[in-house]
């Protein structure tokens, strides 16, 4: 019947008088009802959905609430932008007993429309949203237009990463370039969409910089400053991006020291961009692991790796590059950048790039000892011990469980 109904229903009400089990007060059945987060006092009556575009965010309670809250910051700025043009439901699917605080936990986190509690959604719904949907463990979200028809099917994350899903904006960017068909990693793939430069003035070289020893922010970013006023000409603009299982309270001493001296921006770990940088640097490793490329053999690779290992470290980490160049991104561990910026003569815009990747090439080339950590979440792709090897030296690289609590 599910199946059936998704082939020639006229009305998205209808979806969801299918999807819930009546409500019941007292003796007598009433209409369906959605609420707002965690809400319940406020009713909503599903007809208020009508004629309008649904997306349905289906997630188990074990959803990451990292995500959730990423979702959350992005569709209250959708919305203040004016850009949004639908409804956000949210179906939880619970199989078992229901752990209450769980879903008490990440109801609350949501301004949009919910399900009062899991047990309203029917167990043939559970079945026809794994079969038909492929919902496994990561979050899904599914859209439907005013006719009640599916037009997509997309993975929570990715929806973040791209900030945007196909024909829901009023203008969805063009199709996102993988690196390999560009046969590059570049600054535009990873941050396009996420920092604006202003195009009338030459185009400034974008640092991306990060970990948490406070002693080489200090050093590093007045070894920068200093630089920039000795080669006015040179233009670096500084962002300071927190890890993803951080919290700002463990950064604020950091995000402190760039406010009150001024030093650039910094991507906060509870706001979308600095999730959304490490997101989509995880979706690209995926998808190269997906068509059997590792770091000994393949660049790209080698550089996704490198960039994820910084998430790995609580060490100071560079990027530096350029948005709509060619010319290849220079990263590196703290004490390998502040040794090669010390060794850089000449500074300007155009030949800064090359100089550096030369300088961090020699240093790493007799560097005698590295150690390179890469965290992936567990919902990742099942990653084969013999693809895992180092982007620096390209030895196998050891395996260890980490147990995390995040709050």
């Amino acid at each position: 019947m599910l199946v059936n109904l998704s082939n020639t229903v006229q009305d998205i009400t209808t979806i969801f008088q299918a999807f819930f089990t009546v409500e019941k007060e007292g003796r007598t059945e009433t209409k369906l009802s959605l609420v707002k987060g965690n809400n319940i006092r406020e009713k909503f009556k599903i007809e208020e959905l009508k004629d309008s575009k649904v997306v349905l965010v289906v997630s188990g309670l074990d959803e990451s609430e990292v995500e959730i809250k990423a979702l959350a910051k992005l569709y209250e700025q959708l919305q203040k932008e004016q850009k949004i043009q639908y409804q956000l439901v949210w179906i939880p699917i619970v199989e078992g007993q229901v752990d209450e605080q769980k879903f008490s936990s990440l109801q609350s986190l949501m301004s949009w429309y919910t399900v009062k509690h899991p047990s309203v959604v029917k167990p043939e719904v559970i079945r026809y949203i794994k079969e038909v949907w492929k919902f496994s463990k990561q979050a899904i979200l599914v859209s439907f237009d005013q006719k009640g028809r599916t037009d997509t099917v997309d993975a929570l994350n990715l929806f973040l990463q791209k900030g945007s899903l196909p024909g829901l904006l009023p203008s969805s960017p063009a199709k996102e370039k993988s690196p390999w068909e560009i046969n590059q990693l570049t600054l535009d793939i990873l941050i396009q969409d996420l920092y604006q430069v202003d195009s009338t003035e030459p185009a400034p070289i974008i640092c991306l910089y990060g970990g948490e020893d406070m002693k080489w922010i200090e050093q590093f970013t007045a070894a920068i400053l200093a630089r920039m006023k000795d080669f006015p000409e040179l233009k670096i603009e500084l962002i300071y991006v927190s890890k993803s299982n951080t919290t700002d309270q463990a950064n604020k001493a950091i995000l402190d020291f760039i406010t009150t001296n001024k030093i650039g921006d910094y991507w906060k770990a509870e706001e979308t961009k600095s999730w959304r940088f490490w997101s989509r640097l995880e979706s690209i490793f995926t998808s190269g692991l997906k068509n059997g490329k590792n770091a000994k053999e393949d660049s790209i690779m080698k550089d996704v790796m490198t960039l994820l290992s910084f998430n790995g470290t609580c060490k100071g980490w560079a990027i530096f590059g350029k948005l709509g160049s060619n010319q290849k991104m220079a990263k590196a561990m703290g004490d390998v950048i502040l040794q090669s910026l010390s060794k850089i003569i000449t500074w300007s815009s155009d030949s800064f790039l090359a100089a550096l990747n030369n300088q961090i090439e020699q240093l790493l080339a007799f560097q005698p000892h590295h150690c390179s950590h890469i965290v992936l979440p567990a919902t990742n792709l099942e990653v084969k011990d013999e693809m895992m090897t180092c982007a620096t030296c390209g030895r196998k690289m050891n395996k260890y469980l980490t147990y995390q609590c995040c709050v």
